[in-house]
């Protein structure tokens, strides 16, 4: 920021909102599990964005492979769509992974998705904030998210979730066996981002820190 902005020291960061209202009536109704066949016994973990070379979908990919091969049960959904499908398709069809890793395209019923989901996981390169991470948060899920970007100021190490290296499929893998395997720890970190998100990222307080900006502005 220093390099581009004259006077850095004057900037005030006011983060987008989401309308919680959005999702506090989508109730998990095991659909996503029944449309795609979803066995009882898998997990469901999910990314939602544009499939496209900044999202790093394919770090997603390798890191369903390692969750997979370590014996996590869970189904990989990617949500969304873009120009790195094909590439996408041909990783997965090359690991013989059609059944564990699903490409929905894009989607209307994202609420519902989310209600049926276990665990959120993005595994972007570069990132603004992450909004698809405060829908996850507003379902009160645990997120597992590489440190891209805005990435940090929402999903907080431990306390909103849980964070990776850029491209570290390794670490994301441990991350997601971890929380796949403690329900416990699930539930603590989806309250945990949930109350944040109530109190930081919602419409209503985006609006208040944008007034309040501009009364302190007008006042100097």
């Amino acid at each position: 920021m220093a390099a581009s902005v004259r006077f850095p020291d004057r900037c005030v960061t006011v983060h987008s909102g989401v309308d919680v209202g959005r999702f506090s009536q989508t109730k998990e109704t095991g659909s996503l599990r029944q449309e795609f066949d979803v066995p009882e016994d898998c997990q469901i973990v999910t990314n939602i964005s544009a499939l496209s070379d900044e999202k790093d979908c394919l770090t997603f990919v390798r890191t369903a492979e390692k969750v997979l091969n370590t014996g996590g049960k869970a189904t990989f959904f990617l949500v969304g769509e873009g120009q790195e499908r094909q590439a996408i398709e041909t990783r997965i069809r090359q690991k013989g992974l059609e059944r564990d890793i699903v490409l929905t395209g894009f989607r209307h019923d994202i609420p519902e998705i989310l209600a049926d989901t276990d665990l959120f996981m993005m595994t972007s390169r570069i990132e603004g904030l992450g909004s698809s991470v405060l829908d996850a948060f507003a379902n009160r899920l645990p997120v597992v998210a590489t440190a891209a970007g805005g990435v940090p100021e929402m999903v907080r190490h431990g306390e909103t979730g849980l964070l990776a290296p850029v491209g570290d499929a390794d670490a994301l893998a441990k991350h997601v066996l971890s929380l796949l395997g403690n329900g416990a720890e699930r539930q603590r970190l989806g309250e945990k981002a949930g109350n944040f998100l109530e109190k930081e990222f919602t419409k209503g307080a985006m609006v208040e820190k944008t007034l309040a900006l501009y009364q302190e502005v007008v006042r100097e």
